[in-house]
């Protein structure tokens, strides 16, 4: 496996997709911002494959240094996709290059916010209070009847006192403390994704 030493994100300098070149009707030429020891550089996109002009040299990139969704889109779809993503370009020890793509999420806003928050919540306390006591009550129960398999009658007859009187109640506690965090972890969770989410 090779060894990614250098990281440098393809910049579109403020453009659009509308502006960017198509130069012989072919190719898509992007001007990469990338550290001055790997000179100047642009990134070209043809038909049939991509290459990268360092110093006005052009050098192919194999297929198999780019991602598949990227072999995939034609100059066309590259510049729309373009529009709100981004490219990554990688160079591994061995002076190759890859190429990857990274999507920008559009956020849902406030509304998205509050629907995960609220969403997050209720699922975090049902989901942990249903797990606490639905475990705790197989458990202990289970437990009951191999007392009184074992020990006998009288011995299940105490466990079953101890279970109502002071074990039962502490488990309803542990089962709400407990819904309330996971409500809580759902809440900022779910808040975050909500809020972070695609919008179309």
């Amino acid at each position: 496996m090779k060894k990614l030493y250098m990281l440098s994100l393809l910049s579109l300098c403020a453009l659009q997709a509308a502006d960017l070149p198509l130069e012989n009707k072919s190719a898509l030429v992007l001007d990469i911002l990338a550290p001055n020891e790997w000179g100047h550089m642009k990134l070209n996109r043809y038909e049939d494959r991509y290459s990268l002009s360092i110093n006005n040299e052009e050098r192919d990139l194999p297929a198999y240094m780019v991602s598949k969704p990227l072999r995939q889109m034609n100059p066309q779809q590259l510049a729309g996709f373009l529009q709100n993503n981004y490219l990554t370009l990688k160079q591994c020890s061995d002076g190759e290059f890859s190429l990857e793509e990274h999507g920008r999420l559009h956020g849902g806003g406030p509304g998205g916010g509050v629907a995960g928050w609220v969403g997050g919540y209720l699922a975090g306390q049902t989901i942990g209070y249903g797990v606490i006591t639905l475990s705790g009550y197989v458990v202990l129960f289970g437990t009951q009847k191999v007392i009184g398999q074992v020990a006998g009658p009288a011995a299940e007859a105490e466990f079953e006192e101890k279970l109502n009187t002071r074990i039962l109640p502490n488990l309803e506690t542990v089962a709400v403390n407990v819904s309330r965090g996971t409500g809580g972890i759902g809440s900022i969770v779910f808040g975050l994704l909500g809020a972070g989410s695609p919008t179309p």
